[in-house]
């Protein structure tokens, strides 16, 4: 009777390990893009992001949210554009409408200037936070002070 019990229990516990290696190998499965970027923003109000590393991101399925010192900009920039309200020119790389690049890859910068007429204006100092999404879900959140 000890013995019974005791195979049982051993046969519970090495069932149980099974279980949890398979579970533990099984890759979880991931939603997001593992894009990496770095940003710098300028007093003027120019902004500079370099896709530094992982996914290409498609610029149709992009969207571009800038903050200053925790507001959102009256006037966003609606990805892709080549000229709207609130940024002066049109923007460099491939969330510029005239570029034939569906994607943007790591190497791969973009510049915009948030012109003075948006506010809240961009000055030296201020905190800076550009937030990419994809289809709603956030990809990256940059957060730099403007020098």
């Amino acid at each position: 009777m000890v013995v019974g019990t005791l195979l049982l229990i051993a046969l519970v516990v090495c069932f149980a390990a099974l279980i949890a290696v398979a579970f533990g190998s099984m890759p979880i499965a991931s939603s997001g893009s593992d894009a990496a970027f770095e940003m710098e923003v300028g007093a003027d109000g120019e902004i500079e992001l370099d896709h530094v590393a992982g996914d290409p991101v498609a610029v149709d399925e992009l969207s571009m949210t800038i903050s200053v010192d925790g507001e959102a900009l009256e006037h966003q920039p609606e990805i892709p554009f080549s000229g709207t309200t609130g940024f002066d020119g049109p923007p460099s790389g491939p969330i510029n409408a005239r570029s034939s690049a569906s994607e943007w890859s790591a190497g791969e910068s973009v510049s915009l200037e948030v012109a003075g007429t948006n506010d809240p204006e961009v000055t030296a100092g201020d905190r800076v936070t550009v937030t990419l999404t994809v289809d709603g879900e956030t990809i990256a959140r940059e957060e730099t002070t403007a020098s």
